[in-house]
């Protein structure tokens, strides 16, 4: 499930961009460039539209 929005952080070099959440998941990507769709949408449904988490494994 996603985040609230302010749980998220904006990256980009100004042709593209993510919203990376505080866990780490790129819940919303677009690539190559802003007017793309976007390959990560998860912050717009649910986890079957994808997300990138780095995170580890198991418990801390």
């Amino acid at each position: 499930m996603a985040s609230r929005i302010e749980d998220y952080g904006l990256i980009g070099d100004c042709e593209t961009a993510a919203l990376v959440g505080r866990d780490g998941s790129i819940d919303w990507l677009c690539w190559p460039a802003f007017e793309s769709d976007a390959c990560f949408a998860a912050l717009l449904g649910t986890s079957k539209n994808g997300r990138w988490l780095l995170a580890p494994a198991g418990e801390i």
